[in-house]
């Protein structure tokens, strides 16, 4: 029997690691594949709810590498980088690996490749050839483009913007978005379901998924004030907030989403979904904010999506994705809109049905270079 392929996943935040579980479970799986995965950032982190443990009752032979992402402080945050270069650098030289697997566009993800890079380890990126111009995210994704020797995409357009960034034939493949498979996969049909885990009582509600604008125009406090705002002309609906990205500024508006969440009657804040993240948003009536999942997983769910302000501008959006000004009135009418009129789920740009299985096949047959 031929030696099983080495693969390393690193993960550094909750919604991270929902979206590589499909293909964690199936590198698990598969005969062909030794699986090491590499936890670190906001998941050891106890106010963003020390997901590491949740990770760990999946995974118990996970390795830990503790970079202190607790600040949301610009300079905290370049000094966390800088331990998790060395610290995943450690765990890659002690268990070697034929190839190191990242996803999307995390800025930290910059110093997991450049571990990778200087120790001879090859790169597969998930996610590359997409634009989202009101983050830094940008940057960070066409970087690692860059570093990456196999390319795997959610769709034939990006494959064609990795191909014009530089990238050699053969090395593009074209596997869907892991994200909704794992949400069709973690999804429950029961109702009753969702409302346990955000303690709401059986009414109406949205999801909030708020994050900073690290590029765009748009200050924290246009973010959170065209939200708040919005949603005060619908006091009916309960609301269930989950804290923001470790961007910079992120504390700031995790702590006024927690503070206006605590007033508003029918609303909770929650430090992470976790498994649950699926099925609450798939019985919640939008999902309102400027996260990635209401552009690729929310549609797949069925969810109509309110996508506010810069951050994900660039993404092909399905036509339930509803996109508007950081501006209570956009907001609000954007809301109405997806409470009270029928929405189209016929194009739906990201498909992952087979998202995992696809990913295995690319990482089989790679052939390392040089």
């Amino acid at each position: 029997m031929a030696e099983r392929r080495r693969v390393a996943v690193v993960s550094t935040t909750r919604a991270e690691f929902h979206i590589l579980e499909p293909l964690l479970n199936a590198l698990e799986a598969d005969p062909r594949f030794s699986l090491q995965l590499i936890v670190s950032g906001t998941h050891l982190s106890q106010r963003h709810g020390l997901t590491v443990e949740a990770v760990r009752e999946r995974f118990p032979e996970l390795v830990e590498v503790d970079a202190q992402f607790d600040s949301s402080d610009p300079t905290a945050l370049v000094r966390s980088c800088g331990l998790l270069a060395a610290g995943v650098a450690d765990q890659l030289r002690r268990n070697y690996a034929d190839v190191l697997v990242v996803l999307g566009d995390r800025f930290e993800l910059l110093s997991v490749a450049q571990s990778a890079i200087l120790l001879g380890i090859p790169i597969a990126h998930l996610h590359g050839g997409e634009t989202t111009a009101g983050a830094i995210d940008d940057l960070v994704r066409n970087a690692l483009t860059q570093l990456a020797s196999l390319h795997l995409v959610a769709t034939e357009d990006f494959a064609q913007r990795v191909f014009a960034i530089g990238a050699e034939l053969g090395s593009v493949y074209v596997v869907g978005a892991l994200g909704v498979e794992a949400a069709l996969n973690n999804r429950s049909d029961s109702r009753s379901d969702a409302l346990q885990a955000t303690g709401l009582a059986d009414h109406p509600y949205v999801v909030v998924a708020l994050h900073p604008e690290t590029r765009g125009s748009n200050t924290i406090h246009d973010l959170f004030e065209s939200v708040r705002g919005a949603l005060e002309h619908f006091p009916d609906l309960g609301v269930v907030v989950t804290r923001p990205n470790a961007d910079v500024g992120g504390d700031y508006l995790a702590e006024s989403l927690k503070r206006w969440a605590l007033d508003r009657p029918r609303a909770c804040f929650v430090d992470s979904l976790g498994d649950d993240f699926a099925t609450v948003v798939s019985h919640a009536e939008a999902i309102i904010g400027n996260s990635s999942s209401g552009v690729i997983e929310a549609p797949a769910l069925r969810t109509p999506t309110v996508n506010i302000g810069e951050r994900q501008r660039g993404r092909p959006c399905a036509s339930s994705v509803l996109s508007v000004a950081a501006e209570v009135d956009a907001v609000s009418a954007a809301i109405e809109t997806a409470l009270t009129v029928p929405i189209s789920y016929n194009e739906i740009p990201y498909r992952g049905e087979r998202a995992a299985k696809d990913t295995l096949e690319a990482l089989a047959s790679f052939q390392r270079r040089g």
